[in-house]
């Protein structure tokens, strides 16, 4: 539950940095702090879909439960 909160929170206050909203800038304090929670949240993100598919079990089935 944490990495689409630090993704959109992230993202959201880059745009806003970017268009000027937050005052300093895309290259300011601001621009910085969107771009290390954004960048965290999106790989947490990323990292916890790509677990996810990995530790799946796989269904197999036997000769046993096939006749």
């Amino acid at each position: 539950m944490l990495a689409p909160t630090l993704a959109l929170y992230g993202t959201g206050s880059g745009i806003l940095a970017g268009v000027g909203v937050l005052g300093d800038g895309l290259f300011g304090i601001g621009g910085a702090a969107s771009l290390a929670f954004g960048g965290y949240g999106w790989a947490l993100a990323v990292a916890a879909v790509s677990y996810q598919h990995r530790s799946r079990p796989l269904c197999v089935v036997t000769k046993a439960a096939a006749s």
